[in-house]
Formats: C-alpha cells, structure tokens, sequence
C-alpha cells in the first residue's frame, strides 16, 4: 500500500458540547433549557416535553447539548435513561428507576424509590400482559390472585409515589429525566414506558425530555387504541406530550459550510497535489454543490458522502476526473442501485450498441425501429431514478445527465474531448471509475458479488461455511457481519439460499468454543444474527406482494442446525428463536421436537447435570419445552438431579429468582417441585445454618413456601 495516501473518517457520533455545533441547534437548545429553567423556580407537577427528528436529524446531539447546559443549574439534577439497551418489559421498567440519580435529593428518596420500582414494574407489566393487545397473557392461576389484590396495589403504589414526590419537592430540587432512542423499542416496550411516565413516574418537580421520531412511535403504538389507525398513536402521544418540539431542517446553507470544511481536509491530505489542476478542483466544487448536495438532507448523510470521498479520491484524484467521481460517489449514498446499474452497463451507456439490437427485428420503417430503440433508452433512464424518493427523482436525474452527457442528451461532442477531460462518459475511462484498491480490512464491492454468487450456487453448507471462515480470517467478524447484512438487505437470495446461510453461519469455527448464551462480545452471537434473518428474510409472498411467513422452511432450517452444529451452540439457537416468541406459530409439535433433539444432543455429548448451568435465560425457555412434550421424563429428570447430595440448590435458586422477589417463585414452581427443593434446602441448612439467613432468595422461597403450608 502507498504510504503516502490518507483516509481520514469522520466519525459519525453525537455531539456532546456547543463548540462543535455547526448545524444551529442552540436556538432550540435554549428554548428547552430557559423553559425547563422557568418551571424549576418554583413548585410544578411532572412535565414531558417532545423533541421529534427523523433518523440522522441530531436527536441525541440535541440532548447532550440541553444536557450540557443542565448541567450548570444547581437545583436541576440530570438523570438520562437509553430504554433500547434492555431486553424486556420488566427489566426496562426497573433500570429505568436505577438510572434516576437520587442521592441529591435525600436518602428517604433513595429508600424509597428502591421499594417503588419492583411494586411499578410488576404492577405496570402484568396489566400490559393482561390487557394490552397483542402483548401476551398471564398464566391463568396467577391472574384472579393479580386483581383480586389490584385495589391494595394501587393504594400502595400510590402512596410511595406521594411520598417521592414530597421529597423532591422537599429538597428543592428539579428532577429531568432525558430519554432516547424510544424508537428502537417493540410496541409492547414503547407502550410500557408511556404509561411509566404517564402513572407511575409523574412525580412533582419532575421534567421528561423524551426524543423520538415521532411517525415510528405513531405507529407502534396504534395497534392499542381506537380504531387502530395512525392517528389514535399521534392522539396517545399528545396526551403524555406537553411541548412538542420538531427539529428545524439543517438547511443547505449548512450542509454546504460543513461539507466545504471536510472537503478542503481530504484534499488537503492528498498527495502530490501539485499534480491537480485547481481549476478542476473549482469545478468539482461547483458541481458538488449544484447537483450532489441538493440529495442530501441530514448530516449523516453528509458524513457517510465524505467518508466515501476520503477513500475514492486519494486512490483515484490523478486517473479520472475529479467531478464526476465525487458525483458518481455521491450515488453510493442517494441510489446505490442506479450507481450499480451503471457499473454493469458499460456497453449501453457509452453507445457501443446503440440499434444493433434492433437490427434483428423486423419493423414497418427506419423510423419504428429508431423510436423503439429511444423506448427503450427512457425506459433505462426511468429504471436508474425508480427506486429513488420522488422528491428526489428530479436532482438524481439532473446529476445523471451531467456524469452522463452523451447517453442522456445524446451530445455531439467529440469522444476525445471525453478522453482528455478523463469523463465517465469515456470508454477509456469509464471502467477505472470502479476498479481501485480497497482498503485490505474492507471487503470490496467485486468480492461481496463473488460471496453472493457463493450463496447462490454453493451445493451445501459445509462448503459455504469453509468460505465464511475465509473471509472471516482474512477482514474480520465486523466487517463480514456487514457485508452479510447488505447482501440479505438487496434481497436477491432465495429463502433456500438463507437458510443454507443459516446452517453455515451456525458451524462457523468460533461457535464451538462458546461456553455461555450471554457473550461480552456481542458480534460473536452468532444465535442472534441466526435466528433474526430466519425472522425477517424467509418468506412467501401474497397476490399483494406481502411477505407471509414460511414456518416449514424456517423449521427446516432450525432442524439442520441443531443436527449439525456444535450442541451446545445448537440449544443456543433453540433458545433465541424460543425467546424471540415463535413458540405458537407454524408447527407447534414440531418446533418441540426440534428443540427436544438439540437438548438430547447436548447431554449426549455433555451431561444432564450440564444443563442447570446453562443460565437463567437458557432454562426457563428450554426446561418448559421439555415439560410440555414429555411431562413424565421431565418429572423423572428433576427427582433424579435435585436429590443428590451434589447437587447446588442454592445456585439454581439464585439462577432464577432474582434479587429475594416474590414474583419469580410461581415460575420456578412450575418447573420444580416445590416440595422436593424445600426438603433439599432444609437438608443443606442442616449442614449449613447460615444458608437461609445469608441468602434472600433462598428465604424468599422457604417462606412463601412455609406461608403456603400453614394455609
């Protein structure tokens, strides 16, 4: 590699303080601040501002910079809260009040927020379990006890949330909770933490900043209200909503200065820049901004256009021109597809066959048979902008025609007056414009279309997964992870491709080392990346063009893997698909089956015992299939294990009931038999007196147990 070139990324990360504002975001900065200001001078009841942008309009950039200057107000305390970084209800709903930062206030609040929280987050979700839509159900004998203690719940929950309240005002202290990324959650999640801020977190002195794309949120949330339509989650919305905030367009004047300043760095880090003509620089600046820079609206956009500069212009700056590169690579961004499309029609675009098509067809005249052939050049040039918004179709069309004068407007000028400015539009050049070097960490464009064509035509999985570990050995987990994601999102595949992808992605080399479900580095679940593209891309399709579900090969593919890959790996698949909820849908019988082979395999290969060490997540998704499809051996399993004078009691109590709560002993009895695990325990405390008193969730269980007795 040239030792002289310099890719230089932006990084594309919020912004944390006002000095790197350059898209004028402190004007609405300071409304919110100077209104939050307002209400904290005196006593106020819980208010919830909005602040809406779509993807890439500066949501969270916005956040840190009202955060920023919070921060300088003696009597406001800050607490922020990411929802999307849990994977449930129950434990969205508790972090959510771990994330409140209360030791500023008084030590009564920090007490009694810790005796709030569990009270709020089994109340709050066991109605949304019970009467949301859609949300799931409780099991039947726990839901008569649930209301019948409905009214005493709602009086406790009601009167710590008095209290809390009283000391926040009581410390004079202003409490603003900033929330992001809502719309990243489920439905269920979104609907959940409205109803946190509306019930059960409104407390006095209390100010919710909430950022959102407000259309997504709509929508998720419609399914619970009215007649179902959009409009019912904007009504919902509304009432949770005191001031709602839209973010300002970032206008082109300040995509231009910001775009201008990156620009300037990447040629400035070019080598041998006496070799540039500066008028051709001027040019391509000129240009830019005419036809290049109207396509684009946020500043994500604008990042992602640079960084595609930063490494295009360096290879490429002295072998073709230098405008219609940066507006060739601004199509990467705008419409990958028309970018491609060009790439593959060499012979089409510069006129090397212009009616030679035609010539084999029989016409009434010269005339039909030209007007045929200028059918068909427009109907090219529609299939380039197609795919493309239609507010941006008009510019995308305009920057075609200037890259590709000679096929759009069928100009006269000379091919060497082409030649010598190094167009696109020049044979000589035209193909230099996509050949270059990539950089060795990234997989470039020919060898993602040689790993589709792979998928595509590789006779089976074994084959396929030799090639998956090529690529990763020789880039990374990272970037194969990517160029995967791009190949599935093009959909080109056919559902039988994905699922010998699947099988592939299941044998990989670092899925036989894996010892546990949770791994600290996320991009070696492989279950995860599994399990969702088995979700999402393998489908049938309606009349309508809709994609049903296609349960038999989604099992198919399920059944593939827990035959071939490493077992314990297999039972991890098993248990994501479990906990992503396709249990009921399709083939039941079948799914219990399949996952009845992956537990077989693993204690063939490991031991029974092997699976209490599974983890909490591991046992409650795979021990109820077991349950339900062999109810006899199940039984037999538990009472030949929980005997035995080795085995660990006390870690499988305190693998699934959590922090001493009540709530989790129903779901460990109906796994266990309750009376065989207290004889055990009793046994252990013989040995151990210490045992109950030391552990909260063993006396959790020995007392509800001893309650139920006395009965």
């Amino acid at each position: 590699m040239n030792p002289n070139l310099s890719f230089n990324i932006s990084e594309d990360s919020p912004i944390t303080t006002a000095k790197d504002d350059v898209f004028g975001r402190k004007r609405i900065v300071d409304a919110v601040v100077q209104t939050i200001i307002n209400k904290s001078q005196s006593k106020h009841t819980c208010f919830t501002i909005g602040i809406y942008g779509k993807w890439g309009d500066g949501k969270t950039s916005t956040l840190n910079l009202i955060s920023e200057q919070l921060n300088q107000q003696e009597n406001i305390i800050i607490s922020c809260f990411n929802p999307w970084l849990f994977k449930d209800q129950e434990s969205l709903l508790l972090d959510f009040f771990n994330s409140i930062d209360g030791k500023n206030i008084s030590q009564d609040f920090v007490k009694g927020l810790k005796k709030y929280a569990p009270i709020v987050s089994l109340g709050l979700s066991g109605l949304v379990n019970i009467f949301a839509p859609g949300a799931g159900t409780m099991m039947e004998k726990g839901v008569t006890t649930f209301i019948d203690k409905l009214p005493d719940l709602k009086e406790n929950v009601n009167s710590r949330k008095k209290q809390l309240s009283e000391e926040i005002v009581k410390s004079q202290k202003h409490l603003v909770i900033i929330i992001d990324d809502v719309d990243r959650l489920d439905k269920s999640e979104i609907h959940a933490l409205f109803k946190l801020i509306k019930q059960t977190a409104s407390f006095d002195n209390t100010i919710f900043i909430i950022a959102m794309d407000k259309e997504m949120v709509a929508k998720a949330l419609c399914s619970f209200y009215e007649n179902g339509d959009i409009q019912a989650g904007h009504n919902f919305i509304e009432k949770i909503i005191q001031a709602q905030l839209y973010l300002p367009k970032i206008s082109q004047g300040q995509l231009l200065q910001y775009f201008t300043l990156k620009f300037k760095a990447i040629l400035s880090n070019l080598p041998n820049t006496d070799l540039i003509d500066e008028r051709e620089i001027l040019e391509a600046q000129y240009n830019i901004h005419k036809y290049a820079l109207p396509l684009f609206e946020t500043a994500r956009q604008i990042i992602q256009y640079i960084n595609v500069l930063s490494f295009s212009l360096p290879l490429l700056y002295t072998e073709v021109n230098i405008s219609d590169l940066c507006l060739l690579e601004a199509l990467k961004i705008v419409s990958p597809e028309a970018y491609k499309t060009i790439r593959n029609n060499k012979a089409r675009i510069l006129g090397q066959m212009p009616d030679s098509v035609y010539m084999l067809v029989r016409f009434a005249s010269d005339q039909e048979r030209k007007e045929a052939a200028e059918k068909e050049k427009q109907d090219f040039i529609e299939m380039l902008t197609i795919n493309t918004p239609h507010h941006y179709q008009y510019e995308l069309h305009y920057l075609l025609g200037k890259i590709l004068p000679s096929y759009f407007y069928s100009s006269t000028v000379p091919t060497l007056e082409y030649d010598s400015s190094k167009r696109l539009c020049s044979e000589r050049y035209f193909e230099k414009y996509f050949i270059y070097d990539t950089p060795s960490n990234i997989i470039s464009e020919d060898n993602i279309d040689v790993l589709t064509n792979e998928i595509k035509t590789s006779i089976d999985a074994k084959r396929l997964n030799s090639t998956f570990d090529y690529y990763i050995q020789k880039y990374s987990i990272d970037e194969f992870t990517r160029v995967l994601q791009l190949i599935l999102y093009k959909r080109t595949l056919q559902k039988e491709n994905i699922g010998k992808l699947c099988v592939a992605l299941s044998l990989l080399k670092s899925n036989s080392s894996r010892t546990r479900f949770t791994e600290t580095d996320h991009a070696k679940q492989w279950e995860l990346f599994i399990v969702d593209t088995l979700n999402i891309h393998i489908n049938n399709y309606d009349n309508e063009g809709s994609p049903i579900k296609d349960f038999d090969t989604i099992l198919t593919t399920l059944q593939e893997i827990t035959k071939y890959s490493p077992a314990l790996f297999s039972l991890f698949v098993v248990v994501e698909f479990l906990r992503k909820g396709f249990a009921g849908y399709g083939n039941e019988d079948r799914l219990n089956e399949i996952v009845m082979v992956a537990i077989k395999r693993f204690i063939k290969e490991k031991s029974e015992t092997a699976l209490f060490d599974l983890g909490q997540i591991c046992i409650l998704e795979l021990f109820p299939v077991w349950q339900k499809a062999n109810q006899q051996e199940y039984q037999d399993f538990i009472r030949r294990h929980i005997p035995k004078d080795d085995f660990n009691i006390a870690k499988l109590i305190n693998t699934l009931i959590y922090n001493g709560e009540s709530k989790y002993y129903e779901p460990f009895c109906k796994l266990f038999d309750k009376k065989l695990v207290y004889e055990k325990l009793q046994k252990e405390i013989e040995r151990v007196p210490t045992l109950r008193r030391k552990e909260k969730n063993i006396e959790t269980f020995m007392s509800i147990y001893e309650s139920e007795q006395q009965r």
